[in-house]
């Protein structure tokens, strides 16, 4: 089973999100604090993480550079979550490291799962 993580402010989108994983064959967690979610990926590194820059008063950054710069973490594919333009996050899509992928947040629903379910094929080939 594939091992998603979920980092993100708005509960309601973090339930939605998972639920529609969960629905398509994904095992979801949904954290609201990068150390939680540190913590996890410690022991269970996950195939894809779904993360909010802004979440947690802009720690979400710091989280994606560590994620980026750890050895064992660094081939993790990421899709940026976000309300910001794309501009605002090229560094963080340009960075060294696994696959990143910039979605807003008012993207279609049925078009995230694609994208992740693309994402997942990718990084399981």
């Amino acid at each position: 089973m594939t091992n998603v993580y979920i980092l993100g402010d708005c509960l309601s989108t973090q339930n939605l999100l998972i639920k529609s994983l969960q629905s398509n064959n994904c095992s979801c967690l949904g954290y609201q604090h990068i150390h939680e979610a540190l913590d996890k990926i410690a022991v269970v590194p996950p195939n894809l993480i779904l993360l909010e820059p802004l979440m947690d008063r802009q720690r979400g950054f710091r989280f994606f550079y560590r994620i980026r710069e750890g050895l064992a973490t660094q081939h993790i594919p990421v899709i940026l979550l976000t309300v910001l333009p794309k501009s605002t996050v090229r560094n963080l899509l340009e960075m060294e490291g696994g696959l990143t992928v910039y979605r807003s947040k008012s993207s279609d629903l049925n078009e995230l799962i694609a994208i992740v379910k693309g994402c997942i094929n990718l990084f399981n080939a």
